[in-house]
């Protein structure tokens, strides 16, 4: 959140320097927050359970070789949002100095194809206006480049060589003190190291678990691109271990077929075949869907999320009798010196409640 403050205010200097002929365009509002944000209930919204939304996604892609992680635009907002109270609160101002106060009364994205749009709402004393700045992003070996391509005040569009003059005026303070990579106050370019990205994870994960990568802009889309720490982190090195072991169990069908013999049970009703019938075509498609993530690594759709899903409903269906004959199929068909390393992982990194690789795929733990 430090380099977005930094964007703030550089963009008030901008506003400050406007010649008072234009003012009254730029201080029309162009643009107005997302209707769907007007509608996250701030004390029902919970940020860490709408990013373990996206968990299953995650496992399947990390899964196929695909590490990951995708957030669309909706949530991020909501994130943002949800962040600064619904910007009502004292998180949303940034002091300048003792005569310049900037309110955030609003903060926004678009994803496009390797581009970022931001808006926001700003307001010092009574005067408020929306800023609009759509920048390129790119990732090269050492850094996260953010080029600005065209910023807007209200209705009026700011040419790129106003901002470089202004910021020469004005932001020579702002620009000596980023330490997070460089400002090319003449290109207009800021750059963000990845070690400053990294150590922000770290922080955020207390784990070096994580190696981040690249950040990738698609139509709607956040991608951020990493990897399992494995050459550092040993509990990287497990999980990059269940990884191969789960994609061997997938490949040879060994889980499918041990499953198949241990649910061939004449004792069931008819009700309950057709459940475990249901089940085992669930359980198919789910096998063939992670088939084809390894031979041709690409996101999780909605139509996978959704099978996925259904593989966990249709379990909560079978049988208890039906439920232990597939915990223990699967808990067969994978390696125990891995299946312990992996809950031994698990605990270290403060994920409880997991018993069995199975409650992983099925939804049954109960993390914490």
């Amino acid at each position: 959140m430090r380099v977005i403050k930094w964007f703030f205010i550089l963009s008030f200097i901008v506003v400050i320097g406007i010649p008072s002929a234009v003012i009254g365009a730029a201080l029309i509002k162009d643009e107005k927050p997302p209707a769907y944000l007007s509608e996250v209930d701030l004390n029902e919204f919970d940020g860490e359970e709408a990013i373990l939304a996206e968990l299953d996604k995650f496992i399947i892609q990390f899964i196929s070789g695909d590490q990951s992680i995708t957030l669309d635009e909706k949530t991020v907002n909501k994130l943002i949002y949800a962040n600064y109270h619904g910007f009502k609160d004292d998180k949303t101002k940034i002091v300048v100095n003792d005569d310049i106060v900037i309110h955030i009364e609003g903060f926004w994205t678009d994803f496009e194809n390797d581009e970022l749009t931001l808006y926001t709402i700003l307001r010092n004393g009574k005067v408020s206006t929306s800023l609009t700045l759509k920048a390129k992003i790119t990732t090269s070996e050492d850094s996260l480049s953010i080029e600005f391509e065209r910023f807007k005040i209200g209705k009026l569009p700011i040419p790129n060589s106003v901002f470089v003059t202004l910021l020469d005026n004005y932001g020579s303070s702002i620009t000596s003190e980023y330490e997070y990579g460089t400002i090319d106050t003449e290109k207009l370019i800021i750059t963000v190291d990845k070690e400053y990205i990294q150590d922000e994870l770290e922080k955020a994960m207390n784990s070096n678990l994580i190696l981040f990568d690249s950040l990738v802009f698609q139509k709607n889309q956040l991608v951020i691109n990493c990897d399992l720490n494995a050459e550092i982190n040993p509990d990287a090195a497990v999980l990059l271990e269940t990884i191969d072991e789960i994609k061997r169990i997938v490949n040879d069908d060994s889980l499918l077929n041990n499953v198949k013999n241990r649910l061939d049970d004449d004792d069931l009703t008819a009700d309950e075949k057709n459940k475990v019938d249901d089940f085992i075509d669930e359980l198919t498609e789910f096998n063939e869907i992670i088939k084809s993530k390894i031979e041709n690594p690409t996101g999780v759709s909605a139509d996978d999320l959704e099978t996925i899903n259904g593989l966990q409903d249709k379990f909560n269906d079978i049988p208890e009798s039906s439920k232990q004959e597939v915990v223990l199929a699967l808990e067969e068909s994978i390696d125990p010196n891995i299946k312990e390393q992996l809950l031994e992982t698990l605990e270290s990194l403060g994920i409880s409640g997991f018993e069995n690789v199975s409650d992983l795929i099925f939804g049954t733990g109960s993390s914490k």
